[in-house]
């Protein structure tokens, strides 16, 4: 999980995402009883999201990991052996969350 966090961080130093926060059942672990889960949910601030469109592009961040060595399965890119599900931010609530987090 170490490792995959690390490719995370260098995504937002980067500047192929704006921010991110830990969401899902990986995320209640810090908070509450383990759940069972298969990955790491990620949402994020996507610097190509434009406020007035209701269409997000995730290909630039799914290029950029590919380039890295690292591949989509499904709605998940394997990093460092860890599927993880990148949800960009799509509306207030969550904007203000990931904000907060």
């Amino acid at each position: 999980m170490k490792k995959t966090l690390q490719v995370i961080n260098a995504l937002e130093r980067d500047g192929i995402i704006q921010g991110y926060a830990m969401g899902g059942a990986t995320a209640l672990l810090f908070y509450t009883e383990p759940a069972l889960t298969f990955d790491v949910d990620i949402f994020v601030f996507l610097p190509s999201a434009k406020k007035t469109s209701a269409l997000l592009d995730i290909a630039p961040l799914y290029k950029h990991l590919e380039s890295k060595g690292y591949r989509a399965e499904k709605e998940h890119v394997m990093i460092e052996g860890i599927p993880v599900q990148f949800l960009p931010v799509y509306n207030s609530l969550i904007e203000e969350a990931v904000k907060y987090a």
